[in-house]
């Protein structure tokens, strides 16, 4: 996993303690992550998560989170992702000035996911979270300690979903 916080500072993160020191990082302010997960059907997974996630709590405003999803080919590493957006925005930047523009690597994409949410305060009780899908056009209120309990509540009608034909597999997916 590859960090950059808000003064840009690029952190990468391994090993076993990954969790532990990622969740140390994100409260720093994480401007930009990039995560990288290589198995069986991984990108077969996660594929639909393309695009803004929505996060809202109660006393604060809105989150909007980028999620893109892209196969990982040999040799491609985290940084090498975060060098590739820098030079995108730099590119952006210029056109701005130029009047000629390349695409923007900040656009905002299409809404994948609305989350409503206040963690509780007290270590063990449970708070309403609010999702809404708007992939699999799937939304639930559900009572949890955390958001990872969540979580399976969403994972599994996703699962479930089957392309109808061969051409709707990949022709549903972002980019195919």
């Amino acid at each position: 996993m590859v960090l950059r916080l808000g003064q840009g500072d690029v952190i990468e993160l391994r090993g076993v303690d990954l969790g532990q020191r990622m969740n140390e990082w994100l409260t720093q302010g994480a401007e930009r992550v990039v995560l990288k997960m290589v198995g069986l059907c991984v990108y077969d997974f996660f594929a639909l998560e393309t695009g803004s996630h929505v996060w809202q709590s109660m006393a604060e405003q809105p989150e909007i989170v980028q999620v893109q999803v892209r196969t990982a080919p040999p040799g491609v590493t985290g940084r090498s992702l975060l060098d590739a957006y820098d030079q995108a925005r730099m590119a952006f930047e210029e056109g701005l000035r130029r009047g000629t523009l390349p695409p923007n690597p900040d656009r905002l994409l299409p809404a994948v996911r609305k989350i409503r949410f206040d963690p509780p305060r007290r270590p063990g009780a449970v708070a309403l979270l609010d999702l809404e899908d708007y992939v699999l056009s799937y939304g639930t209120s559900l009572w949890v300690r955390s958001l990872e309990e969540a979580l399976p509540f969403l994972w599994i009608p996703r699962m479930s979903e089957r392309p109808r034909s061969p051409s709707q597999a990949t022709s549903s997916l972002p980019g195919g």
